[in-house]
């Protein structure tokens, strides 16, 4: 009598063995195929950590303070108390609004603490299309926006009263979380 053999499992068909092989392979494949639908999903993303501070980043933040630092200097320091607040939505888009304006626009994690945004409306035309890249830390009760700007970034600042400009200038701003 010969046997016959299942692929790819090389167990005697009808043995004991051959059935719980069976069963452990057809359930090893159902995981996978959960997990392959889940990570093309979007719904697993590698590590955990990373994804927690993008879903912190979610929700509306009241502008606290505002530091300026050109070539490595503190060079302007000041409490932001016109009520100015940030919002981060999970669709991938945010809202700026102060006393004086509101700007609106996307953004994208570049990686874990970057994010690049882009402004799509503006009470002030010539911001609209800008492209910035800010960094990003962020827990349940603060948040701490880092914009860095380079030689070429800073051609769109005012030069000093001698005609020149700081080869880089960062601009720190810390909120507190409304909701």
């Amino acid at each position: 009598m010969t046997r016959e053999y299942a692929y790819p499992l090389n167990l005697p068909i009808g043995s004991r063995a051959f059935q719980f092989g069976v069963r452990d392979h057809m359930i090893r494949r159902a995981f996978l195929y959960l997990l392959a639908a889940l990570i093309s999903s979007g719904t697993v993303v590698a590590g955990s950590a990373e994804s927690a501070s993008h879903a912190l980043l979610h929700g509306i933040w009241r502008h606290q303070t505002l530091q300026q630092f050109a070539d490595g200097k503190l060079v302007r320091s000041q409490d932001v108390p016109d009520g100015s607040t940030m919002q981060f939505n999970a669709d991938g888009t945010w809202t700026l609004t102060t006393a004086r304006s509101k700007s609106s626009g996307t953004y994208r994690w570049l990686k874990s603490a970057t994010i690049e945004t882009i402004i799509v409306q503006s009470d002030i035309p010539a911001q609209i299309g800008f492209v910035g890249k800010k960094q990003i830390n962020v827990d349940s009760k603060s948040l701490r926006v880092t914009v860095v700007y380079d030689e070429d970034g800073m051609r769109a600042f005012q030069q000093r009263d001698d005609g020149t400009r700081p080869k880089e200038m960062r601009v720190l701003s810390t909120f507190e979380r409304v909701r």
